[in-house]
């Protein structure tokens, strides 16, 4: 396979470079940290959130979790949750569960990016689990302009 479409199109005419890999089929963060040879903190998770019907973009380091205060707080609703498989199935058909990559201009949602992200290059999804996608944590910041927030559920 290779990477979304819709991505490889976004990508290429942003004039930023990336790199395509293939890899085993891919569940978790920690798969594709696995398969692709990274830790999981390079792996950029992203979760597509909504609240009061308005959608957004959270991207986390792999190894970590969302805090759900923290996401209620930042979208300002109560009722701020991550989307059911079968709200991704319906809104995003061109990409498979769990795979939607951090790029928010795709879908025209705000993106949000966990302070803690910080590794020199990144790995995440390239819209199958099969592929993803590398480049330089500073293209992707260029990029999608996140807000850089904190949203990461503390150890206890």
């Amino acid at each position: 396979m290779a990477i979304n479409t819709d991505l490889k199109n976004y990508l290429d005419r942003s004039h930023v470079p990336y790199e395509t890999l293939s890899h085993p089929q891919s569940f978790s963060c920690f798969e594709i940290a696995r398969n692709v040879g990274v830790r999981a903190e390079e792996v950029a998770k992203a979760l597509v959130v909504k609240a009061k019907g308005k959608r957004a973009i959270v991207v986390l380091p792999g190894s970590s979790r969302l805090d759900a205060r923290k996401l209620k707080i930042l979208m300002g609703h109560s009722d701020a949750r991550l989307l059911l498989e079968e709200e991704l199935e319906m809104e995003f058909p061109s990409f498979e569960v769990g795979a939607i990559p951090p790029i928010g201009a795709l879908f025209g949602f705000p993106v949000y990016v966990d302070e803690r992200l910080q590794a020199e290059k990144i790995v995440f999804t390239g819209g199958t689990h099969v592929d993803s996608v590398r480049m330089n944590y500073s293209d992707l910041l260029s990029l999608v302009h996140p807000q850089v927030v904190d949203l990461v559920e503390e150890p206890e």
